[in-house]
């Protein structure tokens, strides 16, 4: 069982990592001293290890006001030994970053198991918030670390081998699965930056393609076509693992006005009605929360639905206990603007906002084929709930 000393001890991190956040977002740090300190409880873990866990990273970040001996002196010479093991530089200014991350690496192998728990479980958060940010914020996501792209794959990648047969079997598998996601969409990555690069405009429909693994050739539309939001993809139809070769860009509206000779007949007539219905909302959507009527319910939740009107038009619809309180041109996939609605019905209703809740006839429009967007609309719904900011994705 946790006692005082585990309380005193996230009071103690508090305090020192209270003004820190995540690397590149705004998640208050000491919610990855708390996992830690959940991982290394769920997996066999006692007090001191989780102890331990919550000032793991204390030396290491706060090392020129705080010393081992304090945390010795409050907590024990186990504990002590332990947040010891699991940190890479004591001294300020920090050595290089790629000689501190090989000197841990090597120290591995000399840590007690106590430590390695401890230490374990640091990693494998690290490498979930490393993945889950990486599907969101692609190849960005590297600028937030000092090893970069290659510097930071390769310490995951060592830090696997190194923990190897060392911790829980079923903490390491996490592990070593979460660094071999991480390495395969990096490598998806990096094939789509060796594909050809078309705009939509260019003459990429006849333009020759040639596989570098496997040397077939073929046209766009010959290999294995795949379509997105803001591009579609051509990869090689040869290849087991079938590598990308060509990107298009879908245009923009500038882009299409420019090139408005080379349009059909039929894509004009589309252009032109897609501008109509773009400059509609632009012109009768929700921009601020004084177009919302007031509500005097303390508490209440607030529907998120799609219907076609009389005018065949597409449209969301926001209803509280049935009531419309606001509808506009419905957007597909349309969860970045869920997001948007959202800000403003929390800027309007404030903490009495309880929930956004999409009915089952507004999922088509509100996901579309983003295999994302539902985990996005309920991270928005979740900071509602918990009346936090939201963190922007995409």
């Amino acid at each position: 069982m946790l006692g005082p000393r585990f309380t005193a001890a996230l009071a103690f991190a508090s305090e020192l990592h209270g003004s820190q956040v995540r690397k590149g977002t705004e998640i208050p740090y000491v919610s990855h001293l708390m996992t830690v300190a959940a991982l290394v409880l769920e997996n066999g873990g006692d007090e001191d290890q989780a102890i331990a866990a919550v000032l793991h990273d204390s030396v290491e970040d706060q090392g020129q006001f705080l010393t081992l001996k304090r945390i010795r002196e409050r907590f024990g010479v186990r504990v002590a030994e332990i947040v010891d093991a699991c940190t890479d530089a004591d001294e300020y200014p920090k050595p290089p970053w790629d000689e501190r991350k090989q000197a841990y690496i090597a120290s591995i192998k000399q840590k007690s198991p106590e430590a390695i728990l401890v230490s374990l479980s640091d990693k494998v958060h690290n490498a979930r918030s490393i993945l889950l940010d990486y599907k969101y914020v692609g190849e960005n996501l590297w600028g937030r670390f000092k090893g970069g792209r290659e510097g930071t794959l390769w310490y995951y990648r060592e830090l696997v081998d190194a923990f190897r047969g060392r911790g829980p079997s079923r903490l390491f598998d996490e592990f070593e699965a979460t660094v071999a996601e991480i390495e395969r969409l990096a490598k998806e990555a990096a094939e789509r930056n060796r594909a050809k690069q078309f705009y939509y405009y260019d003459d990429w429909r006849t333009a020759k393609l040639t596989c570098y693994r496997c040397g077939w050739t073929g046209t766009f539309e010959d290999g294995r076509t795949e379509y997105y939001e803001q591009l579609m993809d051509s990869s090689c139809p040869a290849c087991e693992k079938h590598p990308m070769l060509a990107i298009v860009s879908y245009p923009t509206m500038e882009e299409t006005e420019a090139n408005w000779e080379k349009l059909s007949d039929i894509e004009k007539l589309h252009f032109s009605r897609k501008k109509e219905l773009l400059n509609q909302f632009a012109t009768t959507c929700l921009k601020a929360a004084d177009q919302l009527p007031d509500i005097d319910a303390k508490k209440f939740s607030l529907e998120w639905d799609f219907l076609i009107d009389e005018t065949k038009a597409r449209v969301t619809v926001i209803r509280l206990n049935g009531k419309e309180i606001w509808r506009e041109l419905a957007s597909y996939e349309g969860y970045g603007r869920f997001e948007q609605v959202a800000e403003i019905l929390k800027q309007k209703y404030g903490s009495r906002l309880c929930d956004l809740i999409p009915t089952p006839e507004s999922e088509t429009w509100l996901y579309g084929d983003k295999l994302t967007a539902q985990d996005h609309v309920d991270k928005v719904r979740d900071s509602i709930r918990k009346g936090t900011s939201f963190r922007g994705h995409d």
